[in-house]
């Protein structure tokens, strides 16, 4: 056990899997943190919301670097009078979680620690300066200046919630931006789950950016990020994984955010998405991916890939995008393309085409290199 306030972000003991702090309104309590790595949210989460109403634990976070896709952080917190009693209620959740199968890992000591300060001051040595302007947070060291701008995410207005956290880390890397996005989890005094999110944009000082809030809504189509405003003093509510606004909602309303999509169909699209890919590079074709399921290309038309019909994301594609450009629909499953045929309003739209997947197995992509021959076709 060491203390660690060479940062001046507070003072803290690591022990083993916890990370220990005390409180700040309340000096006689402890709070404590571990973390843990995961291969899949949704378990993990319904036996720590039962943690939350029993009251081992106060909250718990999970949180994901948009430039490392497969990982995934869940933070726990607990909170007591006593050490010892965090200590019995630590270890009660890793008896538990590690008895139930479920694939995780306990980080501690040094990869605590470093996982633990990562979200604030990676790449940052001892020295640091944190400082505001207008509703950025500048942290600078001797060689590292960066800035972070934090946004509200509107959960109610997401609608294709089992897709949402993949399109979202996608659109975020294909604008070559990165942050963090969190999602902080606690228990009322009702006994309600109730969960909130937020991102945290980091950036080169000096960087050259257009807004992100702007991009990322307009791709989805609804104000779903919103910049907020953060004090130096609350910066401490980032670094513990806390939430960062007041507008929770119910997570069982939203707890299909953390379902993943069936396996079997999702390894389908993703191994179509690669093949695709590679096909629009060989040809030096410039594109941009979107989604999973969109891609941009040559600036006039958007690809839509599905494994099976989903009509309202189609609707929703068309709505956005039919106005400025032509729309490829591509369906991977013969019996969903034949009931994509069925909705004549689609079908009968110009400027769009439906194609079958043999059709697209010998595919001319040059022509991809020229919106004119659409005119020709």
């Amino acid at each position: 056990m060491g203390k660690k306030g060479k940062y001046g972000l507070l003072s803290y003991l690591v022990d083993e899997h916890l990370i220990f702090y005390k409180n700040l309104i309340n000096p006689k309590k402890f709070i404590a943190f571990t973390f843990i790595e995961v291969k899949k949210f949704y378990p993990l989460i319904s036996i720590l919301s039962k943690f939350l109403i029993e009251k081992y634990i106060k909250y718990f976070s999970i949180q994901l670097n948009t430039r490392d896709n497969n990982k995934k952080i869940v933070v726990i917190n607990f909170e007591d009078i006593e050490k010892d009693r965090i200590t019995k209620s630590f270890n009660i959740v890793y008896e538990t979680l590690n008895k139930d199968g479920i694939l995780i890992k306990f980080l501690r000591n040094n990869d605590l620690e470093k996982e633990f300060l990562a979200i604030l001051l990676n790449g940052f040595e001892s020295n640091i300066h944190i400082s505001k302007n207008s509703d950025t947070i500048l942290i600078k060291d001797n060689k590292n200046p960066r800035r972070l701008d934090f946004y509200r995410i509107n959960l109610e207005r997401i609608d294709e919630k089992t897709s949402f956290i993949y399109c979202f880390l996608n659109i975020i890397n294909n604008y070559n931006r990165s942050g963090f996005l969190i999602f902080h989890i606690k228990v009322d005094f009702s006994d309600n789950i109730k969960i909130l999110s937020y991102f945290v944009e980091e950036s080169k000082l000096y960087e050259d950016l257009n807004s992100i809030e702007k991009n990322v809504n307009l791709f989805f189509n609804i104000a779903l990020l919103e910049k907020l405003k953060i004090n130096i003093k609350d910066l401490f509510k980032f670094l513990w994984r806390l939430g960062i606004s007041d507008n929770f909602y119910l997570l069982e309303d939203l707890k299909d955010l953390f379902l993943s999509e069936d396996q079997n169909t999702l390894s389908e699209l993703m191994s179509f998405n690669s093949k695709f890919e590679l096909n629009l590079l060989n040809n030096q074709i410039e594109f941009k991916r979107l989604s999973k399921h969109l891609i941009f290309i040559e600036q006039w038309c958007i690809f839509l890939v599905l494994t099976l019909l989903d009509s309202n994301l189609i609707r929703k594609i068309i709505e956005h995008y039919h106005s400025k450009y032509f729309i490829y629909i591509l369906i991977l499953n013969e019996k969903e393309y034949d009931k994509l045929l069925e909705i004549k309003e689609i079908k009968l739209l110009k400027k769009i085409k439906i194609m079958h997947h043999d059709e697209f197995s010998t595919f001319n992509f040059k022509t991809l290199k020229n919106s004119s021959y659409l005119e020709n076709s």
